[in-house]
């Protein structure tokens, strides 16, 4: 995947889940799910720092929050827009993530 940061910097990472569990909440509008994942550098492939992969079908541009603590950990809340391209055309869709981070100097 690739990330572009406020400053306009590309980071390429490899996302590795190592952990996931679904709840589906019927009663809510919402369900919830917990992920354990560990996130990776990856080196540059010789593609610009804004050109996405060959052939990407979805791209998700975020809004996102950031709250740190002291002891590691950090809580975002992102608001996300994503755009997926296929055979009827275009369609977006927006969703909205909560996610907490434990520093990997924490771990």
């Amino acid at each position: 995947r690739m990330e572009f940061l406020e400053s306009g910097e590309a980071v390429r990472e490899v996302k590795t889940r190592e952990f996931e569990f679904q709840l589906h909440l019927p009663a809510c509008p919402y369900d919830l799910r917990v992920t354990v994942s560990i996130e990776s550098p990856t080196a540059a492939d010789g593609r610009g720092p804004r050109e996405p992969d060959p052939g990407w079908e979805s791209c998700r541009v975020k809004e996102r929050t950031s709250f740190r603590t002291r002891g590691g950990w950090q809580a975002d809340l992102t608001k996300v827009v994503t755009e997926t391209r296929g055979h009827g055309g275009t369609s977006s869709a927006t969703t909205f993530e909560v996610e907490f981070e434990l520093g990997a100097e924490q771990t």
